[in-house]
């Protein structure tokens, strides 16, 4: 189940990341998604090693 989430990023930052998922057709909330996992994956990596 999806939910929504409100995040607080600095102008930049957001812009930066609109401008990435749209040059990569996709949307914001996919491309924040798609990072969370990804830097969870790596975490649990890590302290497991």
């Amino acid at each position: 189940m999806k939910k929504n989430v409100t995040i607080t990023m600095d102008d930049h930052q957001i812009a930066s990341a609109k401008l990435y998922a749209k040059k990569h057709g996709k949307s914001l909330s996919s491309i924040v998604e798609e990072f969370m996992k990804e830097y969870i994956r790596k975490s649990e990596q890590e302290q497991n090693t």
